[in-house]
């Protein structure tokens, strides 16, 4: 009886456990996207019927905002605000992510975690979703930047906690292990953060982690003394990494390595190599010098450092701020002896310390032991060099001309890099040697002519070719044009600048056409914007950018971590990086400053590499804004000039900070002089709006009359290179330097200014006016 009664019972509850199983899977297989984002915090199925849906119709707007809604509940920013830009639409679930974000970012610094926010609404509305994993994994990164890597780990190891019910974003599941290994490494655990690392050995390489997992198993395997497979890991960093810092952190950390092991010589190479792969004034370098100088002035006979290294070690002491060590370490050495070779090396080292501690009386002891040891050509004419330029910073002009042209009578590879700052200073008249055309063609003609492959055959061909043009030596001056094949983008797009106006010159039509179109605004230069016509503007019916992969790049750079944003770009070696940079500089204007966004973008643009023209647009309205826009337009109306003309001026002479005050005193956006904007305002050419040192309108009111005054009076008649150049350099200077040149039209007055403040100024706002019409006319 018992026994039928637990088989009827057993039979009841598995029939009612078969019942609501299946009615359970038959309600989790029959849910919808919809029903599992609203009952599950799924947003991966509802996210595919939308990209679905929007391949058949690109237009939909709403179906796109709601895309937006959900990229920003899986943390990716990032692409968010790419999409809502590219297509006007306004995100309030972005902006307010956004504020968090930057509110988590101040708040980091007092240590208060997001777990003491569960009463906080704000945040606690995005917990179920991948958003909320982004916020813990920003702040665990921002501890980590702290230096409290406890609480870094606490983080992190939140999130990879099943228990704890955090979400992430999947492109992030990698970056939270290799931050936990660092986590470990830091407290001293190598042997758990390998294992961890090893776990990341086949990671993807689109997660730009590869060269920072080898780099950060070296690190924990030399700390092992695992010496055999810290050499792997080298081989391995050294075939992936085109990134130098993780080079130069593995360097270093070979150089410590060997130095306690007491392998002194292995170390000493391993800080220089340290110094070969970023020679930068970073962290690592600073720790690379320290390490080699110790190594130095331990008086080790048996150390060896390659003569072509030492000034390498100089140079990189001299921006740690490790002058006084350096010569210390100099003076030891070459009391102890050196070969003939490497004791010159040490002696134009200690030239070159002594000139940073301004110390002359060293300096002339360095001189004459490097003349007494038969110091070659080479050597002597470096020493000269740097001779010059101390004196030029110093300016003491005269001196550093004589120094610059001892240098370039010697005829060594720093002899055309003389030559071409004895030319600068005398084109700027601040030497004896003063500026005339024929003294500036013998000093070019001799870098262009003995030293194409230099680094200032460039900029000495385009101070030369205008030279030539002006003085009807147009043969010259195309065959200096010529010469300028091959050797970058720089000195092709200069080429074909020269090749279009001497065939306009000629009437030569054609071949002045060809030069135009291959002058298109690829990276807006000014040659490029001068004479070339601005790229074609097409319409784009899908938006690509909406079915691109996502990328890791653009999530770091939509919560604000722009060095880890930065870091994955390039180690994952974007074959078309133009998305994630785009949206590293809409991330900046978010988080950054103004101006701090503003310059990121122009750099974006320089480097032609923006293909998509939606996007270019954008970046233009953030690298060439247009604030005070009401200000702006009224005082252009009043004084008769164009609104364009202001905002050049204003993004060359302030970058648009209404407060900015010049070492001279100019001040506010419009960077006026106090007797200028006194005699503006006393002459009745201005109206009185307020402090213009504080009020951007006044500023603005004051800069427009000064710009109409220009036009209408001391620059009446001149080209606007002329009128543009005088507002940076006063019209009395403008009209002597113009006045060189007779007949020259404004394009080449503007090649031929003898001031390079000005003509760099002139060039600038230029390129900006264009740029500003352009975008004015669109």
């Amino acid at each position: 009886m018992v026994r039928t009664v637990l088989v009827v019972t057993f039979t009841i509850v598995l029939a009612v456990a078969l019942a609501f199983g299946g009615a359970r899977m038959y309600v989790e297989y029959s849910l919808s996207p919809e029903d599992k984002f609203e009952l599950r915090h799924e947003t991966e199925p509802l996210k595919q019927k939308l990209l679905k849906s929007l391949e058949t119709n690109p237009g939909d707007g709403e179906t796109l905002a709601k895309l937006i809604d959900i990229l920003v509940l899986e943390g990716n920013l990032g692409r968010a605000e790419l999409l809502c830009r590219l297509n006007s639409i306004h995100s309030e679930k972005l902006e307010i992510v956004r504020a968090l974000f930057a509110e988590m970012d101040a708040e980091v610094k007092q240590n208060r975690s997001l777990e003491n926010r569960r009463r906080d609404g704000r945040w606690m509305v995005f917990v179920d979703y991948p958003l909320y994993g982004s916020f813990r994994f920003a702040q665990g990164y921002r501890y980590a930047v702290l230096g409290d890597w406890t609480s870094a780990k606490n983080e992190f190891d939140a999130i990879k906690n099943k228990k704890s019910g955090i979400k992430i974003n999947p492109h992030l599941l990698d970056h939270v292990e290799y931050m936990l290994a660092r986590c470990h490494q830091e407290s001293g655990d190598h042997k758990t953060a390998l294992k961890i690392l090893a776990t990341l050995k086949d990671s993807n390489k689109a997660n730009g982690l590869r060269p920072k997992i080898y780099a950060a198993q070296l690190s924990s395997h030399l700390a092992l003394g695992d010496e055999q497979r810290a050499e792997d890991d080298s081989k391995r960093l050294y075939f992936v990494s085109g990134y130098t810092w993780e080079k130069t952190k593995a360097h270093l950390n070979w150089g410590d390595f060997y130095s306690a092991a007491g392998r002194k010589q292995e170390a000493l190479t391993s800080y220089i190599a340290a110094l070969e792969a970023d020679e930068t004034s970073g962290t690592l370098a600073e720790l690379a010098v320290a390490g080699a100088l110790g190594l130095l002035t331990s008086r080790d006979d048996s150390l060896k450092i390659d003569d072509w290294n030492v000034m390498l070690l100089a140079a990189a002491a001299v921006r740690a701020g490790k002058t006084a060590e350096a010569r210390r370490t100099l003076d030891w050495i070459i009391d102890s002896g050196a070969d003939s070779r490497l004791l010159q090396e040490f002696l134009l080292a200690k030239v070159f310390l002594s000139l940073e501690a301004d110390s002359e009386k060293d300096v002339e002891a360095a001189m004459t032991a490097l003349n007494l040891t038969g110091a070659s050509d080479d050597v002597m004419a470096r020493a000269l060099f740097h001779l010059g330029a101390h004196y030029a910073k110093k300016r003491k002009f005269d001196r550093a001309d004589e120094y610059y042209l001892a240098s370039s009578k010697l005829l060594a590879d720093v002899s055309a890099d003389a030559r071409y700052r004895r030319y600068i200073l005398m084109k700027e008249n601040k030497a004896k040697n003063r500026h005339n055309i024929e003294n500036a063609v013998e000093d070019l003609k001799f870098i262009c002519d003995n030293y194409p492959e230099s680094g200032v055959f460039v900029p000495a061909s385009e101070e030369l070719i205008p030279i030539y043009f002006y003085k009807n030596d147009r043969s010259a001056a195309r065959k200096l044009a010529d010469k300028l094949a091959g050797k970058g983008l720089a000195a092709e797009t200069l080429r074909y600048y020269w090749n279009y106006r001497l065939a306009s010159a000629s009437g030569n039509n054609d071949e002045a056409k060809a030069a135009k179109e291959a002058l298109k605004w690829r990276s807006y230069t000014y040659f490029e914007v001068a004479v070339g016509d601005a790229p074609a503007e097409r319409e784009h019916v899908s938006k690509p950018s909406v079915f691109e992969q996502e990328r890791v790049d653009e999530i770091f750079f939509g919560m604000g971590l722009f060095d880890l944003g930065r870091e994955s770009a390039i180690n994952a070696e974007w074959l078309v990086p133009d998305i994630s940079l785009a949206v590293e500089a809409f991330a900046r204007r978010d988080f950054g400053s103004f101006e701090d966004a503003a310059w990121h973008a122009e750099k974006l643009i320089e480097k032609g590499i923006v293909s998509d023209p939606e996007l270019l647009r954008l970046l233009l309205d953030i690298a060439y804004p247009r604030p005070f826009e009401d200000e702006v337009r009224a005082a252009a109306a009043r004084h008769g000039i164009d609104a364009a003309i202001i905002w050049a001026i204003m993004k060359q002479e302030s970058g648009f900070r209404p407060y900015a005050i010049s070492s001279a005193g100019a001040a506010g956006l419009m960077q006026l002089m106090p007797d200028t904007a006194s005699w503006l305002i006393g002459g009745g050419r201005a109206r009185g709006l307020g402090d213009y040192r504080k009020e951007p309108a006044a500023n603005i009111e004051l800069g427009a009359a000064y710009i109409a005054y220009l036009k209408s009076d001391r620059m009446a008649g001149r080209p606007l290179e002329a009128l543009l150049g005088s507002y940076n350099a006063g019209p009395g200077n403008t009209s002597s330097w113009i006045n060189r040149y007779p007949g020259a039209p404004g394009w080449l007055y503007a090649e031929l200014i003898p001031n390079r403040e000005n003509e760099s100024f002139t060039k600038r706002v230029m390129r900006n006016y264009d740029i500003y019409l352009k975008l004015e006319n669109r």
